[in-house]
């Protein structure tokens, strides 16, 4: 069997649409599938990323002088090229083998380019957040916390088309379906977790370390996850040293432990959100891009998180005052983990795979 994914990261796009078919891919490469992944300009730290876990890897350099895709979807900025061009690219890269499955997620593709790659994938599969664009495909996948009473993509995919939308198959790597939930009736708020994506690209984590300064944080120990290609990382290094029981963590692989360990995340929106649910921590959640907005508001309206609204209106004061007041309320704390851990069992990755499987047609 063979699975192809058409994704990107970078500083603009992020890490999270790459990390979730990576977990996608990881699975099915684990059972036997033969993987591979076609991105755009991908920057060295993700395309080893790629490469280390055993995946096949192509390229698509952008023609020189090329700029922004001026598309009429909201995120046709994302790509350089038209998404005839990307299509006709993509196709020659998956050459000459057939594929079972074309996943593809990515904000600035949409049916144009989905449908060529029939000549070459039996199935098209998307996954997708925002509900935005019309699409061609086989199967849906849209993880996000909604109402699944509520056919968002009613009228944007074909009738045939398997629609998995909610929580139940958000995109866990298995160290977060294996792990157990710990007991935080206690809460005793002494661990914090601040993690606001790979890139960071509008400066969450120097935001929430500069409010932590601002606090007697000598009783509270502090984890604070970045990526590598951070490109705050130099002045995030000062700031943890600065502040009183913080500890670094740079790519690292133990974020599953990290998230188990911590009474309260501080961090952006996004498929990270899921991980923390998983593992029952409380965060106070901001989001760092318009696509992130509907999440935190639906993460608030189920009470395991609070929504802080857009990081650029977030100051550090502010932020300092909402999590002084939270910490000296231990059994909100409590709370907001018991919903959280009920909310995700972790056994999204599973489910997603057994629909691919049933619905295998090459």
């Amino acid at each position: 069997m063979r699975i192809a994914f058409r994704t990107d990261a970078s500083v603009s796009i992020g890490t999270g649409h790459l990390s979730r078919c990576l977990t996608l891919a990881n699975s099915l490469k684990s059972q036997g599938w033969a993987t591979k992944f076609i991105c755009r300009d991908l920057a060295p730290a993700f395309a080893n990323q790629i490469t280390a876990q055993g995946h096949q890897l192509a390229i698509l350099p952008t023609p020189p002088g090329a700029g922004p895709n001026m598309g009429e979807l909201a995120h046709s900025s994302w790509l350089a090229v038209t998404q005839e061009v990307d299509a006709a690219d993509t196709l020659d890269a998956l050459k000459p083998q057939h594929w079972n499955w074309m996943v593809v997620d990515h904000y600035a593709l949409d049916r144009r380019w989905e449908t060529p790659l029939r000549g070459l994938a039996a199935g098209i599969f998307v996954i997708d957040d925002l509900a935005d664009r019309r699409h061609d495909c086989d199967m849906l996948l849209d993880q996000n916390l909604t109402d699944i009473g509520i056919d968002r993509y009613a009228g944007l995919t074909p009738p045939q088309c398997r629609k998995l939308i909610g929580v139940s198959y958000a995109l866990l790597r298995p160290e977060f379906a294996d792990i157990r939930p710990r007991d935080r009736t206690a809460g005793s708020g002494k661990r914090l977790n601040i993690l606001f994506g790979g890139t960071d690209p509008q400066g969450g984590t120097e935001l929430a370390l500069r409010a932590l300064l601002l606090l007697d944080t000598t009783a509270i120990a502090t984890d604070v996850i970045v990526g590598g290609s951070n490109a705050r990382l130099p002045l995030i290094r000062d700031l943890c040293q600065a502040l009183p029981g913080a500890k670094l963590h740079i790519q690292t692989s133990s974020i599953a432990n990290l998230f188990a360990a911590a009474d309260l995340a501080i961090g952006a929106g996004g498929a990270t959100s899921w991980e923390r649910c998983r593992l029952g921590l409380p965060t106070l959640v901001t989001s760092m891009a318009d696509n992130q907005r509907r999440a935190c508001e639906a993460l608030a309206q189920a009470r395991v998180a609070i929504d802080l609204g857009e990081l650029d209106r977030m100051t550090p004061g502010a932020l300092a005052d909402m999590i002084a007041r939270v910490l000296a309320r231990p059994r909100l704390l409590a709370a907001m983990s018991a919903r959280a851990a009920r909310l995700v069992d972790g056994k999204g990755t599973r489910r997603v795979i057994e629909h691919i499987a049933t619905r295998n047609i090459i």
